[in-house]
């Protein structure tokens, strides 16, 4: 029998902290996609040769035009077990709340970064921890930077790693929730045989 990966796209809410809109922070917002849907800025992770999940990890941030921010529900470096759904945690913030994430992203320079892949002399070494920071603007331009061992930078490129791992706390407190998602997507790999972890295909054949 075949086994199969499985892989999730997925989108959710939550609360929101307190603070609203003010004129400063809509024109400002106005910049980036507000869609419910529409990426605004984007953090991988990855912990170099360390193991990484047997699934496609999902992204350490993502926050959407409306303020929706998704995070990976275990720490970057730390794979789920055999078996385990990759889990992940959301929340919500204010028009406030999502300009001091792009202000933080752009004293990091990522708004002037460009969207070219970069040389492999300039990229961070395999076996090094490293991030991917994308920031996406209204007209679709996207701007890329990869960064290695994110953890030891200080500066401004240190306080955009810290907040982005940990933005619950970075926002002031606005408390995160398990992410339920309101579609799903199945990407289906053949292999050799089931691995022993492997849990039970529900939803019938996919060839059928």
């Amino acid at each position: 029998m075949a086994g199969l990966a499985i892989g999730l796209l997925v989108t959710a809410c939550g609360p929101v902290p307190d603070g609203g809109a003010t004129a400063e922070t809509t024109a400002a917002t106005e910049t980036v996609p507000t869609g419910a849907h529409q990426l605004v800025l984007r953090m991988d992770y990855s912990p170099g040769f360390a193991r990484l999940p047997e699934h496609a990890p999902l992204p350490a941030f993502s926050l959407y035009g409306d303020g929706r921010i998704v995070t990976a529900d275990a720490a970057p470096n730390t794979p789920a077990g055999p078996g385990d759904w990759q889990r992940a945690r959301e929340l919500r913030t204010n028009p406030a709340g999502i300009q001091r994430l792009l202000r933080a992203a752009r004293a990091a320079g990522l708004d002037n970064a460009s969207a070219a892949t970069p040389s492999p002399s300039v990229l961070p070494p395999p076996d090094a921890p490293s991030a991917q920071f994308l920031l996406l603007d209204k007209d679709g331009e996207r701007h890329s930077l990869a960064v290695g061992v994110p953890e030891a930078h200080g500066g401004a490129l240190g306080e955009l790693f810290r907040a982005l791992s940990n933005p619950s706390r970075w926002l002031g407190g606005a408390q995160s929730a398990p992410y339920r998602p309101d579609a799903l997507a199945v990407l289906r790999r053949d292999e050799p045989a089931p691995a022993p972890h492997a849990r039970r295909w529900p939803l019938g054949s996919l060839t059928s």
